[in-house]
């Protein structure tokens, strides 16, 4: 009787989810897809409906079959005899979805593109973040203040200020940090590093939010203007380097090449090539670079110079 009233029950849930017993494979009631397991399906089966509802069947022999353990049992047999490898790196897996996933990384596909702009992806998951850009959106609420997030790394992010946690260390001090960028950052104080500068003076800040505050000055008044362009200076010294665009002059020679800048902050940028190890050598005579590109392009120069002999 228990069994008839299992069998009733699958032949009321049938469109709810999908089997074939001839060969243990899984069949979909709403279109013609199959799948080799049960979590492939019940993925599969969210684009007819919301839920995926496992019932226990009467199998081929008249046995009362459970399709979890027959999933669990597949899966581990498919898991042992199907390895599918990336014909162009080391990526394998046992699932052919996720081989082809991984493929878009080579081949630069990407199927998924916004309907409001020009964003495209790989993943159809990543579409769905992105629209929450254009729409919005913040799903997230925080259970103990009024903040709402749009992504839900956000809202973890957020929810350190509630709990005083701080995982990120400094190993030079004492200063703890709640994110790996606000460590970043802090890293500055120690390392003396001001990597961005102002393109109106010599200023330089360790952080972005410095220098956005530190450009409010040039912005508020101007009294020195270019006589060729519509530059405008908030000194006098700002206006002469300037000018050294229209004049061609370069005052500011590195001591350790033949490069010339118009400006110190041009020159201090330049002197980094000096800084990064070369470690790519020429074999043709003593010239070494920081970087396989620029290897590449020195050896143009001795192609000219086989060509002309």
């Amino acid at each position: 009787m228990a069994s008839k009233r299992r069998n009733m029950f699958h032949k009321n849930k049938k469109q709810e989810t999908g089997f074939r017993c001839s060969d243990a494979s899984y069949v979909c009631h709403h279109c013609d897809y199959r799948a080799g397991s049960s979590d492939d399906m019940r993925r599969h089966m969210r684009q007819h409906r919301g839920q995926f509802v496992f019932v226990q069947v009467q199998g081929c022999d008249g046995e009362d079959v459970d399709l979890r353990d027959r999933a669990k049992k597949r899966k581990r047999a498919y898991t042992r005899k199907e390895i599918f490898l990336c014909g162009q790196c080391d990526y394998k897996t046992n699932r052919q979805s996720y081989l082809k996933l991984h493929e878009r990384v080579h081949t630069g596909e990407k199927p998924f593109s916004c309907d409001q702009c020009d964003y495209r992806t790989v993943q159809f998951g990543n579409l769905t973040r992105h629209k929450i850009v254009h729409t919005g959106e913040r799903p997230f609420l925080c259970d103990q203040c009024d903040y709402r997030a749009g992504r839900l790394s956000d809202m973890t992010k957020h929810k350190k200020i509630h709990t005083g946690e701080k995982p990120f260390m400094c190993d030079q001090c004492d200063y703890r940090a709640g994110s790996f960028s606000r460590l970043t950052g802090h890293m500055i104080v120690h390392t003396g590093e001001k990597p961005f500068l102002c393109d109106e003076c010599d200023y330089r800040a360790g952080r972005v939010d410095d220098l956005r505050r530190h450009k409010v000055v040039h912005a508020r008044h101007k009294p020195y203007t270019c006589d060729q362009c519509d530059y405008g200076a908030g000194r006098l010294c700002d206006l002469a380097k300037h000018r050294m665009i229209h004049t061609g002059e370069k005052p500011y020679l590195c001591d350790r090449c033949d490069y010339r800048a118009g400006r110190s902050g041009d020159l201090t940028k330049h002197k980094r090539v000096h800084q990064v190890k070369k470690v790519f050598e020429c074999e043709r005579c003593d010239y070494r670079a920081g970087r396989a590109s620029e290897l590449t392009k020195h050896k143009r120069v001795h192609a000219v110079d086989k060509m002309c002999d």
